[in-house]
């Protein structure tokens, strides 16, 4: 009985403002912004109407780890914690032993078949 307990307390509805609510909805439906983005604002709303984690599961396609990760970043960073967190790679440079390569490369006729 007390797991049942616990696992009711952390399924609390979450916060969402009717502004959040607003761009949420927006974010929901956009077709500009990365598919992730809009995933995890189709998740957030989902937790707003009181969906149970199986539902969304079920609905969404996404998992219980999922669905949980994507309420504490809300509930930490509001919806900066919706974006997208990877950075990406660092940009490259070509060396001048690269860059010399490139323009003897591009200088030649191109091959006949």
């Amino acid at each position: 009985m007390k797991r049942l307990e616990d696992m009711a307390a952390k399924r609390e509805l979450l916060q969402v403002s009717p502004e959040q609510r607003e761009e949420l909805e927006r974010w929901a439906q956009s077709r500009g912004l990365p598919a992730g983005d809009v995933f995890r604002a189709r998740l957030i709303l989902a937790l707003d109407k009181g969906l149970s984690y199986r539902e969304i599961e079920r609905t969404l396609g996404a998992s219980a780890p999922t669905v949980s990760k994507g309420k504490s970043r809300f509930e930490q960073a509001g919806m900066a914690g919706l974006q997208g967190q990877h950075q990406g790679s660092k940009p490259r440079t070509a060396t001048p032993a690269v860059q010399a390569r490139i323009m003897r490369h591009a200088q030649q006729n191109p091959r006949r078949w």
